[in-house]
C-alpha cells in the first residue's frame, strides 16, 4: 500500500491489527499461483506445507553471519579492547549491543524483508520526504571505503618499508627493538609526518602512490571476480558445487564452515602456553574505567563497525530473503556470532602479543639488575 501523500507513512497493518502484507494486493492472481504451487507439491488441491522451517531459518541466519567478518571486527575491536585494558571494554560493548545494535539490526532486516526494496529506494517507499536517508547511506559507504582504504594503504606501505630496512629488526633470539625506535619508524618512515601542525611539507607522492595502488588493486580484483563469475563454465561449476554442498545435512555444513576456523584458533591459543593469562587479561574489569566517557563512545562506534549498521547491507539482505523467514532469529544469531567471534579473535591476538610483552619485561628486569650490580 503506497502513501496517499507526502505526509503519510506506509501502514504496516490493515487497521485491524493484522500485518499489511503486500501479497494481498495481488488478489486472485496470487491465490491462483499459490494453488498451483500446492498442486505441484502435493498432487492435490489441499493446502501445501509452508517453506518456513527451522532449518531454512538457520541457513538464512548463518548466511547473514558472513557480513560481520571484516576489518571492523578483526582489526578495530582488538585494538580498542587492548586500548581500554581488555575486559573493561566488553561491558559497554555488550550494553550498547543490546540497547542499540540489536534493535537497529532487527529494524533494518525487518523493513527490507517487508517492503522488498534496496537500501536507497526503501526510504522513499516509506515516505518520499525520507529520500535523503538513502543518499546519506551512500555517503556513509563512501566514507567507510576511504577509511578502510587508507588503513589498507598504511599496512601495505608498512610491509614495503619493513622489507626495505631489514636492519631495524633484530635477529632471532636477540632482545626486541626499542618501542621508541619502532614508533619513530612508523611516524617518520612509514607515514612521514611533520614535527608539528604548523610545519608544512610537499605532497606525499609515496603515500599517494600507495593509496592509488591499493584502490587500483581492489578495483582489478573486483573486476576480475565479476568477469570470472560471469563465465558460464565457471558459473556452472559454482552451481554444481553449491548444489552438492546444499545436499549435505545442515549440521555437516556447520561443522565444515564454522567449526574448523574456531578450532584452529583455540588450538593455537592452547599450544602457545599463554591461553590462561590471555583469558584473564580480556576478562579483567576495572570498574572505575567505566566512568570514562570515551570508552562508551568507542563502544557505540565499534557496534556500528562490527555489525555494519547504517550501510544498507542489512536492508538489501532482508529484501533478498524470503518474506516468511524469521528475521528475529537472524538478528539474534548474527549478534551472538559477532560477540563470540570478537571474543575468540581478541583472545587469539592477546595470546600472540603477551610473549613479546613478557620478553620486554624480562629484558628490562635483566638490564636493571645488571645496572644495579655495576
Amino acid at each position: 500500500m503506497a502513501p496517499r501523500d507526502n505526509q503519510e507513512l506506509v501502514p504496516l497493518t490493515d487497521g485491524s491489527g493484522r500485518p499489511n502484507d503486500d501479497d494481498e494486493l495481488e488478489g486472485q492472481h496470487t491465490q491462483k499461483r499459490s494453488t498451483a504451487t500446492c498442486l505441484d507439491d502435493n498432487g492435490s488441491d489441499s493446502k501445501g506445507p509452508t517453506n518456513r522451517t527451522p532449518i531454512n531459518d538457520m541457513k538464512t541466519s548463518m548466511l547473514a553471519c558472513q557480513q560481520v567478518i571484516g576489518l571492523g571486527t578483526l582489526w578495530r575491536f582488538p585494538y580498542v579492547c587492548l586500548k581500554y585494558g581488555g575486559g573493561t571494554f566488553l561491558i559497554p560493548y555488550m550494553v550498547i549491543m543490546c540497547l542499540v545494535g540489536y534493535p537497529l539490526l532487527i529494524m533494518e532486516i525487518g523493513i527490507g524483508q517487508k517492503l522488498r526494496h534496496n537500501s536507497i529506494t526503501i526510504w522513499t517507499t516509506i515516505n518520499p520526504q525520507l529520500g535523503g536517508i538513502g543518499m546519506v547511506i551512500c555517503l556513509v559507504n563512501i566514507a567507510m571505503f576511504c577509511y578502510y582504504g587508507t588503513i589498507i594503504t598504511w599496512g601495505t606501505k608498512y610491509m614495503i618499508d619493513m622489507n626495505k630496512f631489514p636492519e631495524l629488526w633484530p635477529p632471532h633470539g636477540q632482545p626486541s627493538i626499542d618501542p621508541k625506535r619502532s614508533q619513530s619508524f612508523w611516524h617518520k618512515t612509514v607515514l612521514n609526518v611533520t614535527s608539528s601542525m604548523d610545519e608544512t611539507s610537499e605532497i606525499q607522492t609515496v603515500q599517494a602512490f600507495s593509496l592509488f595502488f591499493t584502490w587500483f588493486s581492489l578495483a582489478i580484483m573486483l573486476t576480475a571476480a565479476w568477469i570470472t563469475f560471469k563465465n558460464k563454465y565457471i558459473q556452472a561449476l559454482i552451481n554444481f558445487s553449491n548444489s552438492m554442498f546444499q545436499s549435505l545435512p545442515f549440521y555437516i555444513q556447520i561443522m565444515t564452515c564454522v567449526i574448523p576456523p574456531f578450532l584452529l584458533i583455540v588450538v593455537y591459543i592452547v599450544e602457545s602456553g599463554y591461553g590462561y593469562i590471555s583469558f584473564l587479561y580480556i576478562t579483567s574489569v576495572e570498574l572505575k574505567d567505566l566512568l570514562v566517557f570515551p570508552i562508551w563512545v568507542d563502544a557505540v562506534i565499534q557496534v556500528f563497525c562490527s555489525l555494519g549498521l547504517v550501510h544498507g547491507s542489512w536492508t538489501s539482505f532482508g529484501s533478498s530473503s524470503k518474506r516468511k523467514s524469521n528475521f528475529l532469529l537472524t538478528a539474534t544469531v548474527v549478534v551472538s556470532f559477532s560477540f563470540i567471534l570478537v571474543f575468540v579473535w581478541t583472545w587469539f591476538i592477546v595470546s600472540t602479543i603477551i610473549p613479546n610483552v613478557l620478553q620486554d619485561i624480562k629484558n628490562c628486569v635483566i638490564g636493571y639488575n645488571q645496572t644495579t650490580v655495576l
